[in-house]
């Protein structure tokens, strides 16, 4: 490298520029053309500071000219005047930059957050159970949050099932430089509504009376849907197991040692363990009277459709 001292012109740099062959030119007072490559030139302020020397890139040429440069490095001079350190100024600079970036990024609402997490973390890692967070999300959290500010959302704000999907939101949120830090991280149920406790409530003979009365009563309910909440009620199951059961689970004509049996598989169980449910001759009734209207369907409960008018038909 080629490296020449005195005041330098703007003809001359622009010349070893074009030239393309590797030089260090020196302006004085610290301000140095540098030219490693044939089409980068930066320059460069030499100063020293606390006992050392540091060599400190002011920008790129020819995007900044011999007359900037030396603005720029008159301006880097003065903070050594005043005992502080450029190149330490500069990264402060940055971060304090970052940190406004990331708090302008965190005024974000709930409702970002929360759907970048599920399209990214349950979506695209194609987990066994989306519908339960989707559920959540669209039941609970973003009917309550969702136009708030994640950072400014506390525990109290949710409870139980609720905080661990907020936990989960808000690591996200980290994760992606959104948040600083996850506002629920240090809380747990106690914090959130105290913990969960089974229930030992259980519907009367006579709230059950009441119930089915009501549903007999309303028109528009329809004989399946009427089924349907029976055999929730008899088999102790979830509605998502029962409506997406398929006439291949059930062995109605009892040809196992235990009789009639549903056979539920464990890809659609809480636990993931399949489950064998008995069932009683009240139950054999109810799904023989849907294995008639089924239309020849491999579900239980055929999907419906929307005509017109709004009614429900099989599909």
């Amino acid at each position: 490298m080629v490296m020449a001292t005195g005041r330098l012109t703007a003809p001359g740099v622009e010349r070893a520029h074009r030239e393309g062959r590797p030089v260090l030119l020196c302006d004085g007072a610290g301000l140095y053309f540098r030219k490693q490559t044939r089409d980068g030139a930066t320059w460069t302020l030499r100063y020293r500071f606390a006992g050392r020397a540091h060599w400190m890139a002011l920008g790129n040429y020819p995007d900044m000219s011999l007359a900037d440069a030396r603005i720029e490095a008159r301006e880097k001079r003065t903070l050594l005047d005043k005992q502080r350190d450029p190149l330490l100024e500069r990264r402060v600079a940055r971060e304090q930059q970052r940190v406004a970036m990331d708090a302008e990024k965190a005024r974000g609402t709930f409702r970002e957050l929360a759907e970048d997490w599920f399209s990214t973390e349950i979506q695209g890692r194609r987990l066994k159970h989306p519908e339960v967070p989707r559920r959540h999300l669209d039941n609970y959290l973003l009917p309550e949050f969702a136009g708030r500010v994640p950072a400014e959302l506390t525990p109290a704000d949710a409870a139980n099932d609720l905080l661990r999907f907020m936990r989960r939101v808000f690591r996200f949120g980290v994760r992606r430089h959104l948040l600083t830090s996850n506002p629920v991280a240090d809380f747990d149920h106690q914090d959130a509504g105290g913990p969960e406790r089974k229930r030992r409530r259980a519907l009367s003979r006579g709230e059950l009376e009441a119930l089915f009365k009501a549903l007999q009563g309303s028109p528009g309910f329809g004989g399946q849907n009427y089924l349907a909440i029976k055999l929730l009620l008899a088999l102790g199951v979830r509605k998502g197991e029962l409506l997406k059961a398929t006439w291949d689970e059930f062995d109605l004509e009892g040809r196992t040692d235990a009789g009639a049996v549903w056979r539920l598989p464990g890809n659609r169980t809480k636990t993931g363990e399949p489950l064998t449910i008995l069932l009683v001759p009240e139950v054999l009734e109810w799904l023989q009277a849907l294995r008639q209207v089924s239309g020849g369907s491999v579900h239980i409960f055929p999907k419906r459709r929307r005509d017109p008018r709004g009614h429900s038909t099989s599909g």
